[in-house]
């Protein structure tokens, strides 16, 4: 299922997830991993027609990318990720290499890499939940 492809890939370990403080960012993010937050890209399989454009960002479609890393109307900001970024870039070429990067992030901000979480430097992770609570109020509104 595409939904989880993210998780299915990134998810290698069946453990409990400090991560998880029974918050609506803590839910929000859950949704996220498992790629079904309910953006405009998701709703609009299940309802043709709805427009899919952020409506803050008004011409970009709302994904969880777009949510969690890309919309700059969201606060706080996305976690500061060039170094991640400029790593995987290096590692290999061309658009490959800035798919694998986008996967990387993505996987690292929702909670996804064990290497971050096992850190103890889930300041990304809580980021990514204040982001997602911004959301989810524009949401209600």
């Amino acid at each position: 299922k595409p939904a989880l492809a993210l998780y299915s890939t990134n998810k290698t370990l069946i453990k409990k997830e400090a991560i998880y403080d029974n918050t609506t960012g803590s839910g929000l993010l859950c949704e996220a991993r498992a790629g079904v937050l309910q953006t405009r890209h998701l709703r609009a399989k299940f309802s043709p027609g709805l427009d899919t454009a952020c409506p803050r960002c008004q011409n970009v479609e709302e994904t969880i990318r777009h949510v969690v890393l890309e919309c700059p109307h969201l606060s706080p900001p996305p976690p500061p990720t060039t170094q991640v970024t400029q790593a995987i870039t290096e590692a290999r070429d061309g658009d490959a290499a800035m798919d694998a990067a986008d996967d990387e992030l993505l996987a690292m901000v929702l909670g996804l890499r064990g290497d971050v979480c096992a850190t103890n430097d889930r300041s990304a992770v809580e980021r990514t939940k204040r982001r997602l609570e911004h959301w989810w109020r524009d949401w209600l509104a």
